[in-house]
Order: structure tokens, then C-alpha cells, then sequence
């Protein structure tokens, strides 16, 4: 009951924070991508959750599968009386305060903004130094995939004569082009493709890659930035963005602890306690 309650707490903070505070304002995109029964994913509702951070690393397909899967789930489970169920109105009840509590929160946060310098970056780092050693051996690198095996060849070819940012912007409109990224840091194990994973350990520095069958229908081609082993610390700067985003993390949470202090003060009057 908890791990339920617990599971669906999240996944409806998620669902419902994404859709009111971090919808664009672009002009939406309703044509048909897939459909699962009576529900309809359009081709903005795609863009946008792949753009959202825990559907970052997916692949177009991939996220279709999850979706006609999840969608066709619930219409069985309402078609068998599972939304009727005590259980599931009594967790859907109980959600419903922290809901409401996560979304005050990530209204709040709209209004965080800070900007490290850098002798902070480097006091953090000091100070948690041994929370950056790496677990897993990890790679920084650039990639491009497409859906077209002759792009990816002319892609490729262009880029051993060139350098990857002047070939890649030109690339950033191509409707061949399924996903982009630049300069990212993953684990290895956060690296889906085992084809990807095997590329990156036998590669050298500033390396191109061949170009990589991922799965049907999307060829990739990866360089190669840097390599970093398990057990090592990188320098500061071959992981600036991690540290950051960390530190960031830190304020935010710091930013929140004060936002709740002056709420809890403002309303103190209508706050019995009690001890023993």
C-alpha cells in the first residue's frame, strides 16, 4: 500500500507539475503521432516530453512504445473497475494534499534564479570532492542521430574534414535529424546502446566514430571528447555542468527551506502543537 501510494504520488507530481508550469507557449502541433483507443498523442505532446528532463535520453520510438502501453493499461483497468476501487480513490485522496504542496513549491521555484561564480564552483567542489569520484567509467562526447543511414555517412564525412559545433549547427533544422547533443557527460552505464558504450571505450581522444545502427531505422555517430576511469576525479572543468547542477540543487533546496520558514511563520496563529 505504501510503495503504491508512493509510486502514484509521484508520478502525479510529475504529470500535473509539467503541464502547469512548464507548458511553452509555441503554437501547438495537433497532428496524430499515435493513437491508443480514445486517447490521442499529438506531435507538440511528443516534443514536449522529450524535452522533459527524465525523457531526455529517450528515443522517439521508444517513448511511443511506453505510451500506447501505459495508455492502453489504464483504459483496461478502467474497463475492469479499477478506478471504482476503495484502494485507488483512497490513494488519489490522499495525494492530493501533496500535490497541491508540490505544485506551491515549483510555483515558488519559477522564481529562483542564481548564477555561481566560479570560486564558488571551486569552494563546492573542494568541499565534496569525494562525491565527484566516478562509480562507473564515464565519457564526454558529442552525437547525432539520424533517421537515414546516407545522412549519417554525409554527416560523417563532412565532420572529419571539419569541426563538430560548425557541422552540427548545420544540422540543427535537418528533419533527418532525431537527436542532437553537444559536449554531454554520461556513465557508462547511463548509456543505453551497448553498440555506443563499446565505441567509446576503444576510441581516442577527438575521435569520429563510424556510423552506428542503434536500433532500426536511427544511425548515430559519436565523437569522442574525453574518457574519464572509475575511481578517478575529474578536473573541475571536464565536469563543470555536474558540479553546477549540484550546487544549484543545494540553493534551490536552500531557496525552498526559507520559502516554507516564511510561510509556516505567516500562518503560525493557525498552528496547534502539542508535545508530550
Amino acid at each position: 500500500m505504501k510503495n503504491s501510494r508512493e509510486l502514484l504520488n509521484k508520478a502525479l507530481i510529475i504529470v500535473f507539475a509539467f503541464a502547469l508550469f512548464y507548458c511553452s507557449d509555441k503554437k501547438e502541433d495537433n497532428s496524430l503521432v499515435a493513437k491508443a483507443g480514445n486517447s490521442v498523442l499529438t506531435k507538440s505532446a511528443l516534443d514536449s516530453a522529450l524535452s522533459d528532463y527524465k525523457n531526455k535520453r529517450k528515443f522517439r520510438d521508444e517513448y511511443i512504445k511506453e505510451w500506447i502501453e501505459k495508455e492502453i493499461l489504464f483504459q483496461v483497468a478502467v474497463d475492469e473497475g479499477i478506478t471504482e476501487e476503495v484502494e485507488y480513490k483512497s490513494l488519489i485522496e490522499q495525494s492530493k494534499k501533496e500535490l497541491a504542496a508540490a505544485l506551491l513549491k515549483a510555483k515558488a521555484l519559477k522564481d529562483f534564479s542564481y548564477s555561481p561564480s566560479q570560486t564558488e564552483l571551486e569552494e563546492y567542489f573542494e568541499k565534496f570532492r569525494s562525491d565527484f569520484v566516478l562509480n562507473d567509467d564515464a565519457y564526454r562526447f558529442n552525437l547525432i542521430v539520424f533517421n537515414s543511414e546516407e545522412k549519417a555517412i554525409k554527416f560523417r564525412n563532412l565532420l572529419l574534414d571539419s569541426e563538430w559545433d560548425r557541422i552540427a549547427n548545420a544540422y540543427k533544422s535537418d528533419p533527418g535529424v532525431i537527436n542532437l547533443m553537444n559536449s554531454v557527460f554520461r556513465y557508462a552505464h547511463e548509456i543505453h546502446s551497448e553498440q555506443l558504450v563499446f565505441s567509446l571505450k576503444v576510441m581516442e581522444q577527438n575521435e569520429v566514430s563510424v556510423v552506428i545502427k542503434s536500433e532500426p531505422g536511427y544511425f548515430t555517430v559519436v565523437q569522442l571528447i574525453e574518457k574519464f576511469n572509475r575511481n578517478d576525479l575529474p578536473k573541475l572543468e571536464n565536469i563543470r555542468d555536474q558540479v553546477e547542477n549540484r550546487f544549484l540543487i543545494t540553493k534551490r533546496m536552500e531557496f525552498l527551506r526559507n520559502y516554507i520558514s516564511e510561510i509556516l511563520e505567516d500562518n503560525n496563529s493557525k498552528i496547534i502543537w502539542q508535545t508530550e
